[in-house]
């Protein structure tokens, strides 16, 4: 990535928000233990997001308080345009959308080799992603389990217009997390799978252990995304959806956020 310019390091420092000015940019998750998948009886859930099991987050990691943003990743790829995004009021802070899972891939590469601090910078597995995104809930959505409490956090197809927003708009969760509902859907590391069979007895997972040059699965493989999007329905945006992707095919609405693992001596 020589050929490309490192970013001015303020543009990955700081996010300026609507709703709360300024707010540093990373945020920290702790570590801890959660119940990953929907309950059998929740509303709107589907089999692939099941059997619920438990999973353990074995060391804190960051991740961004937001999707990655126009601007940021015009510092990547400078002829890079928004589809959604280019209605939206300073777009620069719009969430960058149309972007396919190799160019995201190749995004947080770049970030772990221009900036020394963001070395193993990658996308979020999808386990970290609902971890981060329930922040100790299990609603839902980390808000609550209906539609108004959704319609407070996110941006979605009975209050968006059909189109993004700014990043920081709505409330964030008890993690600091903007967007995790709604906006646009957000690609994970993670290869997809038709359900979590065979985890009934639960996971172990250590962020600082996520290899991020990502080679266990083929680059073909369908990938995992989360969140849910600015045209979707309410049940799509709950805190277990999951959805898949192909990762060479560039989908409207579709954007990432990044993970900076922590290791045991960071802490």
């Amino acid at each position: 990535y020589d050929h490309i310019p490192p970013p001015p390091e303020e543009l990955f420092r700081w996010i300026e928000t609507p709703r709360d000015g300024r707010v540093e940019l990373w945020r920290t998750i702790p570590a801890g233990k959660f119940l990953m998948g929907s309950l059998p009886k929740e509303e709107g859930g589907y089999d692939d997001e099941r059997p619920r099991h438990p999973v353990v987050i074995q060391y804190p990691f960051r991740l961004a308080a937001v999707p990655v943003t126009v601007a940021q990743y015009q510092a990547f790829d400078p002829e890079y345009r928004p589809y959604h995004g280019r209605e939206v009021p300073d777009k620069e802070f719009a969430p960058a959308d149309d972007v396919t899972w190799h160019q995201a891939f190749a995004f947080c590469r770049w970030l772990s080799a221009a900036l020394p601090w963001m070395k193993g910078a990658r996308l979020p597995t999808e386990e970290e992603w609902e971890y981060a995104c329930r922040a100790a809930t299990q609603t839902r959505y980390w808000s609550g389990d209906q539609d108004a409490d959704l319609d407070r956090v996110g941006w979605y197809d009975k209050n968006s217009g059909g189109r993004t927003h700014r990043v920081g708009e709505k409330r964030a969760n008890p993690w600091g997390l903007y967007d995790v509902h709604g906006n646009v859907w957000e690609w994970t590391r993670s290869a997809w799978t038709k359900d979590y069979s065979g985890r009934e007895g639960g996971i172990k997972m250590d962020p600082a252990a996520v290899d991020p040059a990502d080679l266990a699965a083929p680059s073909s493989a369908l990938r995992v995304i989360r969140g849910g999007g600015c045209w979707g329905e309410g049940g799509g945006m709950r805190s277990a959806y999951r959805g898949e992707g192909d990762p060479g095919i560039v989908v409207r609405g579709l954007g990432f956020r990044v993970v900076l693992p922590s290791t045991p001596s960071d802490l």
